[in-house]
């Protein structure tokens, strides 16, 4: 791993077009492939969510992002590794967040995504799971009957409507006001006998 210099000194403008030109060919070679939309009867639309932005930094780090599911510090090291000093900071990628709404929606794309991801694997385990492992005697297969906690966790996260959870709703009527708020009796020297 290396190690980061101190952002304000000057790099060397051969080491940066290098890396520049890195972080350029790895967003070209790991490029998204379109998905087709239906936009009406008539006509299909191409969207590619990483058509729009151009910055080769950004590119690379949200091509990192999909590859680490949304963990930026994953990402950030996974790029650090490829190309060095010249890998984006965290404060740029916040900074970026702030002040790009292409980059925010790329990484917003990322989360969601991820959260489906997770979903998908909750409902895995809430159906019960067949799972191949290797043994002694070669490999096995074992089936994992459905996950009570996993059910549990689920009904009591969405099943609300349905009366499931844990969640307390507290109604109040009537008015809030601080009149009939009880004083702390005054510690006067004469009260104490």
């Amino acid at each position: 791993m290396t190690t980061r210099k101190n952002p304000t000194s000057k790099r060397s403008p051969r080491g940066g077009a290098k890396a520049h030109s890195k972080l350029k060919t790895q967003a070209k070679a790991a490029e998204v492939k379109p998905v087709e939309v239906q936009a009406n009867e008539d006509e299909t639309v191409m969207k590619d969510p990483l058509s729009k932005i151009q910055h080769p930094k950004k590119r690379a780090l949200i091509l990192a992002l999909r590859k680490n599911l949304g963990n930026v510090s994953a990402a950030l090291r996974a790029l650090e590794a490829q190309v060095g000093d010249e890998a984006p900071h965290r404060s740029t990628h916040k900074w970026w967040m702030e002040t790009d709404p292409l980059y925010r929606s790329a990484v917003q794309d990322i989360e969601e995504l991820d959260l489906d991801f997770a979903e998908s694997m909750l409902r895995q385990r809430m159906r019960g799971v067949t799972v191949q492992k290797e043994t002694k005697n070669g490999p096995a297969v074992f089936e994992l009957p459905p996950d009570v906690t996993a059910i549990m966790f689920y009904l009591n996260n969405r099943g609300a409507k349905r009366g499931y959870g844990n969640r307390v709703e507290v109604k109040h009527s009537g008015k809030i006001g601080t009149g009939n708020v009880l004083k702390p009796k005054s510690l006067d020297k004469s009260d104490a006998t």
